[in-house]
């Protein structure tokens, strides 16, 4: 049988066009119910399933308050826990100034370069770890001598996490020496009186280093024994440099 198509070719493309038409109308209502659907569940939820979730949320507030509120010493307990915390962050940063005693012993020169120290402060500066001195010499060499001991000290320690030996400048800025001036001591004998400002290392004080070591590399300025006195009263100043 042979079939034989009578529509003209534009007839065609309207059938054509009508058929898409019809499909575009039947998507975008589809489209339209979807959106319709999507409107009405987070309607639901807004005002249905969000109030139902927020009243046991609030049961569940409330019955914890209670619980908490009806047990016994929870501000005590809770006080010391915070302390308890506090404490292990102050062991972590407390530092032990006892070693400072042995490390001028060994940082003070050799007679006739030896200073008596009047006065010791431990402080910060710039959040820094800080040594204040107060001392006097036989002159204002013996003053240059103590500075470049100072500048060049070395601490040596093992470092507590990796176990490994570290040497380092036992302090990180250079010495800072002011109010240098000419005074006299307890004898009467004239001396050259000063102020030194040490920022030190950190860890040739922390109490998680053991036994750290402090030396001088030039051994002129160390101390030659225990009979150097260290310490001394403030001299009386007359002039200033």
């Amino acid at each position: 049988m042979i079939e034989l198509n009578l529509l003209p070719d534009i007839k065609q493309e309207f059938v054509h066009a009508k058929r898409q038409k019809r499909l575009v109308i039947v998507f975008m209502i589809l489209i339209s119910l979807g959106s319709i659907a999507v409107v009405v569940l987070l309607g639901l939820y807004a005002y249905a399933a969000q109030p139902v979730r927020q009243n046991f949320a609030d049961g569940d507030i409330k019955k914890l308050s209670k619980e908490l509120e009806d047990k016994k010493n929870l501000v005590r307990d809770l006080t010391i826990q915070n302390q308890i915390t506090t404490i292990n962050e102050l062991h972590a940063g407390k530092a032990v100034y006892g070693r400072l005693f042995d490390y001028l012993k060994t940082l003070n020169p050799e007679q006739p370069n030896n200073v008596s120290i009047s006065k010791v402060t431990a402080t910060t500066v710039d959040g820094k770890g800080a040594i204040l001195l107060e001392a006097s010499a036989k002159d204002y060499q013996a003053v240059a001598v103590f500075k470049d001991t100072l500048q060049n000290a070395m601490v040596q320690y093992k470092d507590p996490e990796t176990g490994e030996t570290v040497k380092a400048r036992l302090f990180i800025e250079p010495p800072v020496i002011s109010d240098t001036g000419i005074g006299q001591d307890s004898k009467g004998n004239q001396v050259a009186s000063f102020k030194a400002a040490l920022i030190y290392e950190p860890n040739a004080f922390a109490w998680t280093v053991h036994n750290p070591k402090v030396t001088v590399p030039n051994k002129k300025t160390n101390q030659s024994a225990s009979n150097v006195p260290l310490f001394a009263d403030a001299p009386v100043k007359t002039a200033e440099q």
